[in-house]
């Protein structure tokens, strides 16, 4: 029953009161944006230094074809639709034996791998959301290392094997493999709440974000549209929903350092953090 703190070691039972949820992605995105600025072109099939290209014919073209080229017409600034694109990331669930008093029971990492796509009208029954990420469930492992982390959850105890949350939201019932995308200033723009009681404003989320340097550039959504964990615990009678009368349940937020001068950000490309409204109690 040790809860592996090497400050004030009470070596009780493994028991925890609540969670908190946190973790980070990186999305290996290919293609062409077609924007002069911040480009995130591997330089194959890179035609941005053209003005006013729209690829959609040979007349007028600077392209030698068509093939390859990913081009939204228009060449919108900082918005592109892509193919899937492969993500990679972490859950860290930390379990809280005294929240208030910051008493950390341990902490679980779980790493996964999956697909990300972006385009307006991907997910059912949310027409604001730009994107779905959907995480392949073979490839969840616990990397929870109590040998380098002396706070990891070790899965073998016995006392933590009974409580694994983690597990519970990335097996069965699960809740945590699909996840619904909103660039935030969508969200803000259709009025996105965080609570379903209106507690919490999500432009201030991103503001108080913005003070540590970081930006805010999505909202993730959890299905709330039945069988997962989240529907065992109604968290659809607390959490905001992606619009009126959607199964949807505003969950996450994902932000990384502010690129200075950067255009607002409707896809994901490179390495963001995750972080959770919500305390789970």
């Amino acid at each position: 029953g040790d809860d592996d703190d090497l400050a004030n070691d009470d070596d009780v039972e493994f028991a925890y009161a609540a969670t908190t949820l946190r973790g980070a992605l990186i999305v290996q995105v290919e293609g062409d944006d077609d924007d002069d600025s911040d480009d995130d072109d591997e330089a194959a099939d890179d035609d941005d230094s053209a003005v006013g290209d729209d690829d959609d014919s040979a007349v007028g073209d600077d392209d030698d074809s068509a093939v390859g080229d990913d081009d939204d017409s228009a060449g919108t600034v900082g918005v592109s639709a892509r193919e899937v694109a492969e993500v990679e990331g972490t859950f860290v669930l930390d379990y809280w034996r005294d929240f208030d008093a910051a008493l950390l029971e341990c902490v679980q990492t779980l790493s996964w791998s999956g697909a990300v796509e972006f385009e307006t009208g991907l997910v059912g029954n949310c027409a604001g959301c730009t994107g779905v990420l959907l995480i392949d469930s073979a490839s969840i492992a616990d990397t929870s290392n109590r040998a380098i982390d002396p706070e990891a959850c070790d899965p073998a105890d016995f006392g933590f094997g009974g409580q694994d949350l983690g597990s519970a939201l990335t097996g069965s019932p699960g809740g945590l493999l699909q996840m619904a995308l909103m660039d935030t200033q969508t969200a803000v723009d259709l009025g996105v709440q965080i609570s379903e009681d209106g507690d919490g404003d999500l432009a201030a989320q991103a503001g108080q974000i913005a003070t540590t340097g970081n930006r805010m550039t999505h909202v993730g959504f959890v299905s709330s549209a039945g069988g997962t964990f989240f529907d065992q615990i109604d968290f659809d009678s607390v959490a905001g929903t992606s619009g009126a009368g959607e199964p949807w349940s505003t969950f996450w937020f994902i932000f990384r350092p502010d690129p200075v001068g950067g255009p607002p950000e409707t896809n994901l490309s490179g390495a963001y953090q995750l972080g959770s409204f919500w305390i789970l109690q």
